[in-house]
């Protein structure tokens, strides 16, 4: 059998989260006395920066040959917020800022840090080439700036993305097969998103072939539930489970 694409795209009901507005006291010449932190990334109501990944596939495509990722410090914030990467691959640590810079990697679910890295000056770059040993979460903060919050998720397969700014993720090359499609239910805050109405679309379609797409209004009231969608040509059967996971 040919392999297909799964896509799709996540979008946000309700009242969106205003944004932070922090006051620096320290360093104002580069943090300004003002700056605004981006609670969610949106346009309308599709939501930018949602990892999301399939569960239970471990072949159909090679990995990433680019295994280098960064986290920047500029203007006194982490960039990017959100991002995804393949486990064994390197970090480097930039400062753009001509301030100091404390840069903590801590793994969750741990409280001991993975990294510690201080950069005094614009243009430094400190690279990590063991921060992504094992899959997982990692949190990124920086001890002099408080506000500052990152965020890492860490795979070991090649199925998964981070939403683009209109909402959309897709996995290609991904073969036949029954597969558990899933979103942490964190913004790009890192946030568990509030109770509220939501839309889930199941786009499928074969690399070379026909296409066919599932959607499911949802009024979560903050309980678990379950739907099951009725199939079509290229999606034999979808079940959707939702609520809090621990």
């Amino acid at each position: 059998s040919n392999p297909g694409q799964v896509s799709g795209t996540i979008t946000i009901g309700g009242d969106i989260p205003a944004d932070t507005v922090v006051h620096p006291t320290s360093d104002v010449t580069t943090c300004g006395t003002e700056l605004t932190d981006v609670t969610i990334e949106h346009t309308g109501p599709l939501l930018a920066g949602a990892v999301v990944w399939l569960d239970g596939v471990r072949s159909g495509k090679p990995l990433p040959l680019v295994r280098r990722y960064d986290v920047i410090n500029e203007g006194c914030l982490i960039v990017p917020r959100v991002q995804a990467a393949i486990a064994g691959g390197t970090i480097n640590v930039r400062s753009l800022d001509p301030v100091t810079h404390r840069t903590r990697l801590i793994r969750t679910g741990e409280s001991k840090p993975i990294a510690l890295v201080t950069e005094t000056d614009e243009g430094q770059v400190v690279p990590l080439d063991h921060a992504l040993e094992v899959p997982g979460q990692i949190e990124i903060r920086c001890d002099q700036h408080p506000w500052t919050r990152g965020y890492i998720a860490v795979f070991d397969h090649p199925y998964f993305a981070v939403t683009t700014a209109n909402g959309a993720f897709a996995f290609a090359s991904v073969p036949p097969g029954k597969y558990t499609l899933r979103w942490d239910g964190k913004d790009n805050a890192g946030k568990p998103v509030k109770p509220g109405k939501y839309t889930v679309f199941i786009e499928a379609s074969r690399e070379h072939g026909t296409y066919g797409i599932m959607k499911q209004e949802i009024n979560w009231d903050g309980k678990a539930a379950q739907f099951t969608l009725p199939g079509n040509t290229e999606i034999a059967s979808a079940s959707l489970d939702y609520g809090k996971h621990n």
